[in-house]
């Protein structure tokens, strides 16, 4: 079954304790796949997340579809996965033309083009119009070296051509394709303490972010201004959504669905009267967030909200990861979210530049007294973001270091965290996963052998067992004396 565009998504070794059954079906190649189809190319999606298929496997993949452009969409911790896929295709035929996109190949082009000889070209941050405008100049014989947007080889030498034109019409783009999703193929469910298990799909309302968050570089992937699509337009997504997939929920994964707090009212109001029994969930920022929105959106459905608080110490907020916001608000936005019946997730992160293991310990102090979710991460180092050059200017991560080499890799603990380096300046990886034990075990209520069997079923290696081993012991140890003590 020849088609001319394959999209595989790749897969992400991370332990989850997440209350979603899997990650979300791949938004980005959703759009990927609606823009080829809509210009004539046949296309196929396979989120190899779901498969988990060894290297042969995905050679029978790639063999069965037998496309023309092989094209892989990829995160960070995802990038030896999607390095592989491309090792294969080029295996399984060498004539296959084989395109790279996503966060992580946008912000390293020079070094993945230097390293990865087995991809022939980058489509560099929002690919809808450059992928299709490469699709058809190398279908007609031309040269693709004048298209905005994309990144190749020349004569020995990289060339990398920037997209100046982002989409500001949003509504132009068509909805995306799930084309491996069916009503009787549909596994993607969301978990929320007084509601069943909810079949979900997410949405995309708005793209760019004008903050400049230390660790983050999604204003190099979406530009600085954010665009939105209208209410209408995304009334009626929802009700594709519900008639092609039978969803009954819907997660807005913008960035900031509220960064026009209006624009989040008017969709909440029309959500209310045209789709009275769907459920929604939605990330905010918090600093533009009142109890009048949280009560709006609770009454036209939505079940939870997730923000970053990144950290409970002000300082930290203030300084290093330039969050404008007060650690007393997340506890207010707790409040009339608890108030209102919305479910929150603050999602926090420990081990930022200079931060001690006080500063740290007050984030888990303002996780305790939170009503609602928390989520805990080490700080990970990304590509492209203000975190990797202090990482470099203090010798966590070497001047020269390689995002694409194994010898320059990576996490002791990758099976929990995912393959990206870690942050770690003034605490140790013990202290740091105490932490995290206590957000998991104290405050989330797992329990100590669950969480054991979700890492030692992700383990690769002998070293990273006997890393776990020595860091769990006395993080177990302490846990029994605790509970003998009746401390």
């Amino acid at each position: 079954m020849a088609i001319d565009v394959l999209l595989l998504f790749p897969r992400i070794r991370k332990t989850s304790t997440s209350y979603r059954s899997q990650g979300p079906p791949p938004i980005g190649l959703g759009y990927i796949a609606a823009v080829c189809e809509a210009n004539g190319y046949s296309t196929k999606i396979v989120d190899l997340n779901h498969k988990r298929p060894s290297r042969s496997q995905i050679k029978d993949i790639i063999g069965e579809y037998k496309p023309k452009f092989l094209g892989v969409s990829f995160v960070t911790e995802a990038r030896h996965e999607a390095f592989n896929i491309f090792r294969t295709a080029k295996a399984v035929d060498q004539s296959i033309i084989t395109i790279a996109g996503g966060p992580h190949p946008s912000l390293t082009v020079a070094d993945t083009l230097s390293h990865i000889s087995s991809i022939d070209f980058i489509v560099l941050g929002e690919g809808e119009k450059t992928i299709v405008a490469l699709l058809n100049s190398l279908s007609m014989g031309e040269s693709p070296d004048k298209i905005p947007g994309l990144a190749f080889r020349h004569k020995g030498e990289i060339v990398q051509l920037p997209n100046l034109n982002f989409i500001n019409d949003l509504d132009t783009l068509p909805f995306p394709i799930f084309s491996s999703l069916t009503r009787n193929n549909y596994d993607f469910y969301t978990h929320y303490q007084g509601y069943p298990a909810l079949r979900t799909i997410p949405i995309l309302t708005s793209r760019g972010c004008p903050f400049h968050c230390n660790f983050c570089a999604t204003t190099m992937v979406w530009g600085s201004k954010w665009r939105y699509r209208s209410p209408a337009n995304v009334m009626k997504e929802i009700e594709h959504n519900i008639s092609y997939y039978g969803v009954e929920a819907a997660w807005f994964v913008d960035d900031n669905f509220n960064s026009s707090p209006a624009r989040m009212l008017q969709i909440s109001r029309l959500i209310k009267q045209e789709f009275p029994r769907l459920k929604w969930i939605c990330n905010v920022r918090i600093d533009n967030l009142t109890e009048d929105h949280v009560k709006a959106m609770a009454e036209s459905g939505c079940i939870s909200v997730e923000f970053g608080a990144e950290s409970g110490a002000q300082r930290i907020l203030d300084e290093v990861v330039h969050k404008k916001i007060r650690a007393e608000k997340i506890l207010e936005v707790d409040d009339w979210c608890h108030k209102h019946g919305i479910i929150i997730d603050a999602q926090f992160i420990v081990s930022h530049p200079t931060e001690t293991y006080d500063e740290a310990d007050q984030t888990i102090d303002l996780i305790k007294k939170l009503k609602g979710r928390s989520t805990l991460q080490i700080l990970k180092i990304y590509p492209g973001t203000e975190v990797e050059g202090i990482a470099k200017k203090n010798g966590i991560i070497k001047n020269d270091f390689s995002w694409a080499l194994m010898e320059d890799q990576t996490s002791p603990i990758s099976s929990i965290i995912g393959d990206a380096p870690l942050y770690l300046e003034r605490m140790s990886l013990a202290q740091v996963m105490g932490l995290m034990s206590q957000a998991w075990t104290d405050v989330r209520g797992l329990g100590t052998l669950t969480i054991f069997r979700k890492v030692l079923a992700k383990i690769t290696s002998p070293k990273e067992l006997c890393t776990y081993v020595a860091l769990g012991l006395p993080i177990l140890i302490k846990k029994i004396r605790s509970k003998l003590s009746g401390k």
